[in-house]
């Protein structure tokens, strides 16, 4: 194998190399956007049961 094509299959290769890269990265970028939502759907969810939790325990007080 001459030099110049030695040097095309390394640039190749690492063109490859940082298209995997590249992919993985969107990947865990989409799970921690599914991440972020869950626990801001988590979050919400609790706020309301607090706020029904203080508002019985208001109601009960008031009795």
């Amino acid at each position: 194998m001459d030099l110049s094509s030695e040097r095309l299959r390394r640039i190749s290769e690492e063109r490859q190399r940082l298209i995997d890269i590249l992919l993985e990265v969107k990947r865990l970028r989409k799970l921690v956007a599914a991440a972020e939502a869950e626990a801001r759907n988590r979050a919400r969810h609790v706020r309301r049961k607090n706020i029904r939790l203080v508002a019985d325990a208001n109601v009960t007080a008031s009795l």
